[in-house]
């Protein structure tokens, strides 16, 4: 966006503060102009005002620049010259008190205009040359009510470093807003690009998933059908049939942190039986917790609701994910599930997992980066128990999105 349509739209929206500031002062010079002069001075800023909002509209709808530019900086040339024509009835009627509220103005007017034209030479020129060119008459009339020399001298010397401290100082809001803009665009286009980037890599993941799943389930299939074999075949099947689902426990994983990282990840809301879901989890768990000579424990249960709303394969999943770090890395004890239920609104039912067991525990660096997409907290995990490192991490974000619902 050029500094001429970012100036010229800042300034169209000042234009309500404008009129405020010169009914303020209008009514204080009242005691120094009387009423009528001060009240036909704001009728003819608000005039002004009129005609400048008139064609500051017109102007963006022009195709031209020329035909943009001219007349918005004659609208608004008018503008602040009537504005700033009110220091002089200040100084012909207040004298050198007048003369000083002037003095006082017309500077105040000046910081406005540089505010309100950013970035663009033309707009600020426009808006600061009339009060610029009244406060570099006020030595004329200084002199002109008696003041000494040394008084003009002085007056003249504070007008011109003004002048030039307003100029540097729109150099310096100009350059700030333009690198924040510059800024502003560059993070757009970062942010675009990720989320291209993004979208593309979901849907070469969801392509990579599809085409992963046939092979996987035709190793499954082939693996169930060999199981009636020899002993010998029976072992290499086991051995298919674990990798089977190894590959399918990691594709399915690296799905569900693509499409929660992109938003896609959707919670149902369904009814179902809690205890019956909780109940076939278990069944499913103590298998490999005795394989291990581990003792499961469970407590709750008994308080557990039986009819709940939810999305029970999304609960599951997070249960089983903790059961699953539970059993891995536990290699002798026992592992508790502790289960907890009460009334809450608007939901219905809060719930509460606790996965308990004896296994080695974490550090105070591994608390801090168990929640981590792909981080197993510690050098060889995943060689030596294997998985993704996504389990916990997907859990944590599936219970976000249900907590949300």
């Amino acid at each position: 966006m050029s500094g001429w349509t970012v100036a010229s739209r800042f300034r169209a929206k000042q234009a309500a503060q404008r009129l405020a500031t010169a009914a303020a002062t209008a009514l204080v010079v009242t005691p120094m102009l009387g009423w009528r002069l001060s009240l036909l001075w704001l009728l003819i800023y608000g005039l002004a005002q009129t005609v400048e909002w008139a064609v500051l509209r017109m102007a963006s709808r022009a195709p031209d620049a020329r035909l943009r530019k001219i007349p918005t900086c004659a609208a608004i040339l008018i503008s602040a010259a009537t504005f700033g024509g009110l220091s002089i009835p200040m100084w012909l009627m207040g004298g050198a008190m007048g003369g000083l509220c002037a003095a006082l103005m017309l500077p105040a007017q000046m910081l406005f205009s540089m505010i309100n034209a950013p970035r663009s030479k033309m707009l600020l020129a426009a808006t600061l040359s009339p009060p610029m060119l009244y406060l570099l008459s006020t030595p004329f009339f200084a002199a002109h009510f008696g003041a000494g020399v040394s008084v003009i001298m002085t007056a003249s010397a504070a007008v011109v470093m003004f002048v030039i401290f307003t100029v540097l100082s729109w150099q310096i809001i100009s350059e700030t807003a333009e690198k924040r803009q510059r800024a502003r665009d560059e993070a757009d286009r970062l942010r675009r690009q990720a989320e291209q980037n993004l979208a593309a890599h979901t849907a070469f993941l969801a392509a990579i998933g599809h085409d992963l799943r046939t092979p996987i389930g035709a190793i499954l299939t082939g693996a169930a059908e060999l199981q009636a074999a020899d002993a010998a075949s029976r072992a290499n099947t086991a051995l298919i049939t674990d990798a089977g689902l190894m590959m399918k426990a990691l594709l399915d994983d690296l799905l569900d942190h693509t499409r929660i990282g992109a938003g896609r990840m959707k919670v149902e809301v369904v009814d179902f039986d809690l205890r019956a879901m909780l109940a076939q989890t278990l069944r499913l768990w103590r298998g490999p917790i005795e394989a291990k000579g581990l003792t499961l424990r469970v407590e709750g249960a008994a308080q557990m609701p039986r009819d709940v709303k939810g999305d029970p394969m999304r609960i599951r999943q997070v249960l089983n994910n903790l059961m699953s770090n539970a059993v891995k890395f536990t290699a002798e004890g026992q592992i508790t599930l502790r289960l907890e239920a009460w009334p809450e609104e608007p939901s219905g039912y809060a719930l509460l997992f606790e996965v308990a067991d004896t296994g080695p525990g974490l550090t105070a660096e591994q608390m801090e980066r168990l929640f981590n997409p792909f981080d197993q907290t510690a050098e060889g995990v995943g060689a030596q128990f294997g998985g993704s490192g996504l389990g916990l991490s997907i859990s944590r974000d599936l219970t976000e999105l249900m907590g949300d619902g």
